[in-house]
């Protein structure tokens, strides 16, 4: 079963487009069943335009109300609900969301914080889905040339540089 979308290939019937554009048609896909995440972040359709990072007519971007610290990225954040769903506010407790809900972390490093003309390189995007039997954390490593992101089961190292409000040049393994 499927929370929004038509069934999702598994990850070895799905092609990868070389641009990481994402299939033509149809909205979001969220395999509310499935054993396995899919392979590549664009096989959920949770963005128009991955590469910029254009959220889907059904993903909303949000801020979150306190600091976070990820190895000196930045990040944005972004929440998926079902078609005709809504998330539950509790005063006490945390926000209770509809199976099916996908709630996205974008970590990216500006190529030069005082030149933001020059870009930015976006080194993993984390999901957390809540599927029937719970919610499960999916990290995503993006490529090189920023076209997708893979699955990865084990942390990888990404080589990451920038240029600091000083203009120092950074660089770290993230």
């Amino acid at each position: 079963r499927h929370a929004a979308g038509p069934a999702a290939e598994s990850p070895a019937e799905v092609a990868r487009p070389a641009t990481g554009a994402r299939p033509a048609s149809g909205g979001v896909r969220v395999n509310i069943d499935a054993r396995r995440p899919a392979g590549w972040l664009s096989d959920y359709r949770l963005f128009k335009d991955l590469r910029r990072q254009t959220p889907n007519d059904d993903v909303v971007p949000y801020r979150l109300n306190s600091p976070q610290f990820v190895d000196d990225a930045q990040a944005r954040h972004y929440v998926y609900l079902p078609p005709s769903a809504s998330a539950v506010y509790h005063d006490s407790e945390v926000f209770d969301f509809p199976v099916g809900s996908v709630l996205v972390q974008s970590l990216f490093y500006p190529k030069d914080l005082n030149d933001p003309a020059a870009g930015e390189r976006t080194v993993e995007t984390r999901l957390l889905i809540h599927q029937n039997k719970g919610w499960v954390a999916v990290p995503y490593l993006w490529n090189e040339d920023g076209s997708d992101a893979r699955r990865v089961v084990v942390g990888g190292k990404t080589d990451v540089r920038w240029r600091d409000d000083d203009g120092n040049l950074r660089e770290l393994a993230f």
